[in-house]
């Protein structure tokens, strides 16, 4: 039989198969004209069982098989399988795209080529994370350091091929021709270390970069997600808005500056107020308790209509009627007579505003005074909602961080400050709220502001939210931070030689916590062993070893790497370690530590890829100069790295003092520099 040019010889015996199943399908009668015949509906049943024949046959004849050894020496067209999670069953997307793809390497085929196709199992990240803290009671990043990361990621390991025999039946049963037998799995050290070599190409191109970027974040699980995951789960509910009062330093009059808000977590951390320097500002008096604002023109009729009472000093505002009034929808729209309420007693754009201080709502970042509260001004303020006046936190907003950046306000590269944790919850710099879970805070940071005399009004604010789509707990626009060392800290690294005496270095760690006062943790590193049960051991010994000098309690720190090396040597074993001492105030142990985001710097690349999409053919054709060139011209850097335990690490090293950085693009090139066997890339 010849075929698209390609000789493909078959037996007598298949050829006869062939021939009687062409002939069967070619002389069946057609199909009833009325579908709802009796009739009918048998000849459509029998459909699904001639499918079951025909995939018997494909079987007893190894047809994918012998395929595959008949094209062998002809060139290839390799296919992997984008690949799914194997932690839960397939539906009818994977369907469709899987027979696409049959459809194109089946096409390759008849083209002349050995097509290779290999599934493939997506075993690391959140979805497998997020099965094993379901399972397991897991609601902090906490939990997981107490239970053992090595002791977690077993666990994720023992579900990720849960359902590998149904996905084969199921594709297998569709008529896909794909190879299960030599799958691939994203677990693997090979493919793991396939990553890290498309991860050094990037770097030595000068395409990848350690940053803080703003980006949707779960705290129900932990992780930031992409757009798209963030846009997959918006609910309608009702979130608490709030106008406050930023009294203008040195303001003559008294003036305050209003903005609005819908997240009165964000207030804590407010750096800066932007105005739009097109925009025309008015500076009014409230007629009765003769309390001076500054707004945006357009949005005066935001503020509220006031019934007489005591004025205040710097703009404060005691006992508002209107700040127990509730409202439903936006700020924005709504019409007010404004006129006997307030006098008008000066305009001025916005652009004369830039500069201006303003005295902070919360001391928590007063040492930022130097660079932080006053006044930007930015094209993203729009006069549609709220006041003109947008306060600023940029570690939980994209905007905010970028205005914040580009004034100078926080510097670009440096440590930013986030003063919420992973799991959602004030960190010890908030001093107030230290511990609670932001949106659960809101009330009484709302009560805190009025307790000052700075809210001017509050009300229900019902609009659309995201929400995740996993957890279904409410995302939060969070800055995804690189590690960072403020400069009071001080870093101390000490390194037994194999087979050393751990006991030296903690006395060592000892000296040094005591030079610098009782206020110190030790964080254990384990650097490596050369088989898995050393690594164990090692692990075991830094977590009880680091838990007892937290403590101050040396003696045990001592007795516990003693027991540790001594069950080691007694195997044969010896674990290697590097301890290390970190000073650092204990009321801060979690609150400013954060961990690596790294980006590929797409923005840099853009040009190129637009040039691309121009010499690509595409059907339909509108897709080329629409949809896609529209969301190549709009593309970002991406955030490649994600804040997980079960995953493939990122190949980055850096030295203490952060003047090198070595890239490994290889196993080999990681046991060379390490002088350790590696048989684990995981955690």
């Amino acid at each position: 039989m010849r075929k698209w040019g390609i000789e493909l010889p078959l037996s007598p015996n298949t050829q006869n198969h062939l021939h009687a199943l062409i002939h069967q399908i070619v002389t069946s009668p057609p199909l009833s004209p009325e579908p709802w015949t009796t009739c009918a509906k048998e000849r459509t049943s029998r459909f699904p069982k001639q499918e079951e024949k025909v995939l018997r046959w494909w079987s007893e004849i190894k047809a994918f098989e012998t395929q595959l050894e008949r094209t062998k020496h002809l060139p290839e067209y390799i296919f992997y399988d984008g690949p799914p999670f194997a932690t839960g069953l397939p539906h009818y997307g994977h369907i469709l795209a899987g027979t696409i793809k049959d459809v194109v390497t089946r096409y390759q085929s008849m083209r002349g080529h050995h097509v290779t196709r290999r599934f493939g199992w997506d075993c690391h990240g959140l979805p497998v994370e997020y099965e094993i803290d379901k399972k397991l009671g897991i609601k902090t990043r906490e939990d997981v350091l107490k239970m053992g990361i090595g002791n977690y990621n077993e666990e994720c390991r023992s579900i990720v091929t849960r359902y590998v025999a149904e996905w084969e039946t199921i594709v297998t049963r569709t008529g896909r021709w794909i190879d299960f037998q030599n799958d691939y799995k994203t677990m693997d050290v090979k493919f793991m270390e396939s990553v890290w070599w498309v991860f050094s190409q990037l770097f030595d191109k000068g395409l990848v970069y350690k940053g803080f970027k703003v980006m949707p974040y779960s705290t129900g699980c932990k992780t930031p997600l992409s757009n798209f995951e963030a846009n997959s789960n918006y609910k309608e509910v009702p979130d608490p808005e709030i106008m406050v009062a930023f009294p203008i330093v040195d303001d003559p009059q008294g003036a305050a500056f209003v903005a609005w808000t819908t997240t009165p977590w964000t207030l804590p951390s407010n750096l800066a107020l932007c105005v739009n320097a097109n925009f025309v500002y008015v500076k009014v008096r409230n007629k009765f308790n003769g309390n001076i604002y500054v707004v945006a023109e357009s949005r005066l009729s935001e503020l509220p209509v006031e019934k007489p009472k005591k004025s205040t000093p710097n703009g404060a505002v005691n006992d508002l009627d209107s700040s127990n009034s509730k409202t439903k929808g936006s700020s924005g729209g709504k019409s007010k007579n404004v006129i006997d309420t307030y006098d008008v007693l000066d305009k001025f754009p916005g652009a004369s505003l830039v500069g201006t201080k303003y005295v902070p709502l919360f001391e928590y970042f007063i040492d930022f005074s130097d660079m932080a509260f006053r006044v930007v001004a930015d094209d993203f303020v729009t006069s549609d909602s709220g006041t003109g006046v947008v306060h600023m936190a940029p570690a939980f907003g994209e905007d905010d961080y970028r205005v914040c950046t580009e004034n100078e306000i926080i510097n670009k590269g440096e440590n930013l400050i986030v003063a919420v944790d992973d799991d959602g919850c004030f960190t010890g710099r908030i001093t107030d709220f230290s511990g609670r879970y932001i949106k659960d805070a809101d009330k009484d940071i709302i009560q805190a502001v009025k307790d000052k005399g700075r809210l001017l009004k509050t009300g229900s604010f019902t609009h659309t939210y995201p929400f995740c789509w996993r957890s279904d707990t409410p995302l939060i626009y969070r800055a995804v931070p690189s590690w960072k060392m403020p400069a009071k800290w001080k870093l101390f690294i000490f390194s037994p030689k194999p087979r050393g005496d751990w006991r030296e270095g903690i006395d060592r760690a000892q000296d040094k916590m005591q030079e610098n006062g009782d206020q110190a943790g030790l964080l254990s590193v384990v650097r490596g062993a050369p088989q898995r049960l050393e690594a164990r051991c090692a692990v075991r010994c830094a977590h009880g070893a680091s838990t007892w000098v937290r403590h101050n309690h040396f003696d045990e720190a001592r007795a516990t790497c003693d027991s540790h090396i001594c069950s080691s040597r007694n195997s044969g074993l010896i674990a290697v370690a590097d301890l290390i001492a970190l000073s650092v105030p204990r009321m801060s142990d979690s609150s400013d530590v954060n961990v690596v985001c790294g980006f590929v710097a797409v923005e840099k690349l853009k040009d190129q890829l637009l040039e691309n999409n121009k010499q690509t053919y595409w059907v339909p054709d509108f897709v080329k100069e629409k949809r896609f060139h529209n969301w190549l011209e709009n593309a970002r850097d991406w955030a490649v790295s994600r804040s997980r335990f079960w995953g493939t690490p990122l190949p980055v090293w850096i030295s203490d003092d952060g003047e090198e950085t070595i890239v490994m693009d290889s196993i080999d090139k990681l046991e060379k520099l390490s002088g350790v066997k590696v048989t684990n890339l995981g955690k």
